[in-house]
C-alpha cells in the first residue's frame, strides 16, 4: 500500500466548501521546520498540527493524513492557499499528492517579490526622517510594497493601525501583526526552547514588549491615487502575452513561476492564466506586489476540468464531483494540455 493516491482531475464537493471557509478562518504559521513542513494553530484553539506537502499531502489532525485515502482538512487547504500561495484555481490544490515537478510549482507560487533593503543607521535618510538608533534599521512602510500578507496569519496589513503592528528593528524592517508575532514567541520560546527570532529574515528579535493598546476611533488611511502624477502608465519593453498589447499600458501583472510572462489588466481580470499567482506593478516605478484573484476565478482547462464559475452556487455544485483519474497528472503549463477519452 505504498500506492499514491490516483490524480483528481476535478474538486470534491467536501473540498470545495472547505477552501471557501480558508478566507475567513484564522490561523497562524508558529513554525516552518523545511520547505515543505509546517506547524500551524487555528485562532481560540492550543492544540497545533503539523501539515506535511509532497509525495502524500498530510496532517496530524483526524481529517486528513495518511491513514486510509482521507481528504483533505481545513489545515492543509490553508497551507496551500494562504502560506504557499497558490491560486484556488490551481488543480493542485486538491490534490492529495504531488510529483516533484507539482512540488516545485507549488513552491513557486510563494516567491514573493524581492522588497528593497531597509535603510539602516548611516545610510542616506529622506529628509525629515528620524534618526536611528545604531544597528537599528527603517521599519519599512505599508504603502512601499509591504502589502503582503502577515507571515504568520497570512491576513492582509495595509489597512490595519500601525500602533497594532510590530516590526523587525534589527534585520528586515518589516511588519508583523503584535498579535500574531505574541504567538509565534510562545511557540518558539515555551515549545522549541529558542530565543525569538524574526519570522521573516531569522534575525535575533530580542525582547518582545508589545501589548495591545486601548481601542480607539478608526481613522481610515489615505489611500494612494489611482492616477499617477508623474508620466504615463506605459510599462516600456512589456507585453501582454494573451491580447499582445504592447507596451503594457495601466497596470503589469507579472506571473511568478513562468519565465517571461506578463498580463495586462483586462486579460489578468478576465481569468487568464490562471493557473498561477501574478505580481502587479501599478505603474512602472512602482513596486510590485501580490496580485489577488476571487477564489473561484475561472481557469484554463489545464487538466481538462474547468474550475467553477464564480457567484453561481448551483453552477460549481454540479461541476464539483467526485470523479478521480486513473494515473497521474499530465505535464502542467500554460494550461494548453490535451484531454483523451
Amino acid at each position: 500500500s505504498n500506492k499514491y493516491p490516483q490524480v483528481k482531475h476535478t474538486c470534491l464537493q467536501e473540498v470545495f466548501e472547505l477552501m471557501q471557509q480558508v478566507p475567513n478562518t484564522v490561523m497562524y504559521l508558529v513554525h516552518r521546520s523545511g520547505p515543505t513542513s509546517f506547524i500551524v494553530r487555528e485562532d481560540g484553539h492550543e492544540t497545533k498540527r503539523k501539515v506535511t506537502i509532497g509525495s502524500r499531502l498530510s496532517c496530524t489532525c483526524s481529517s486528513s493524513g495518511l491513514n486510509g485515502n482521507k481528504e483533505l482538512c481545513l489545515h492543509v487547504l490553508f497551507t496551500m492557499l494562504k502560506i504557499l500561495r497558490v491560486p484556488a484555481s490551481n488543480p493542485l490544490v486538491w490534490q492529495l499528492s504531488l510529483t516533484d515537478r507539482e512540488l516545485d510549482e507549488v513552491l513557486q507560487c510563494s516567491s514573493l517579490p524581492q522588497a528593497p533593503p531597509p535603510r539602516t543607521h548611516g545610510s542616506h535618510a529622506h529628509k525629515g526622517s528620524k534618526k536611528l538608533p545604531p544597528g537599528e534599521v527603517e521599519r519599512r512602510p505599508l504603502e512601499e510594497g509591504e502589502e503582503s500578507p502577515c507571515p504568520i496569519c497570512y491576513e492582509d496589513m495595509a489597512a490595519v493601525d500601525l500602533d497594532m503592528l510590530v516590526y523587525c528593528r534589527a534585520g528586515c524592517g518589516a511588519n508583523v501583526h503584535g498579535k500574531c508575532l505574541g504567538i509565534w514567541a510562545d511557540h518558539q520560546t515555551r515549545s522549541l526552547g529558542k530565543e525569538l527570532s524574526c519570522p521573516l529574515c531569522r534575525t535575533a528579535w530580542g525582547e518582545f514588549k508589545w501589548r495591545p493598546p486601548p481601542p480607539k476611533k478608526r481613522v481610515h488611511r489615505r489611500e494612494a491615487g489611482a492616477e499617477g502624477s508623474h508620466g504615463s502608465n506605459l510599462h516600456m519593453g512589456s507585453k501582454c502575452g494573451v491580447c499582445k498589447m504592447a507596451p503594457i499600458n495601466g497596470k503589469r501583472f507579472r506571473c511568478f513561476v513562468c519565465a517571461d510572462f506578463d498580463l495586462c489588466e483586462g486579460c489578468f481580470g478576465s481569468g487568464q492564466h490562471a493557473q498561477h499567482p501574478f505580481a502587479c506593478r501599478a505603474t512602472p516605478t512602482a513596486f510590485p506586489v501580490p496580485a489577488d484573484r476571487p477564489v473561484l476565478m475561472p481557469t484554463a482547462t489545464r487538466m481538462g476540468v474547468a474550475a467553477p464559475a464564480p457567484h453561481t452556487a448551483a453552477h460549481a455544485t454540479s461541476s464539483i464531483t467526485n470523479t478521480t483519474g486513473p494515473s497521474h497528472p499530465p505535464p502542467h503549463g500554460d494550461g494548453n494540455s490535451s484531454s483523451s477519452s
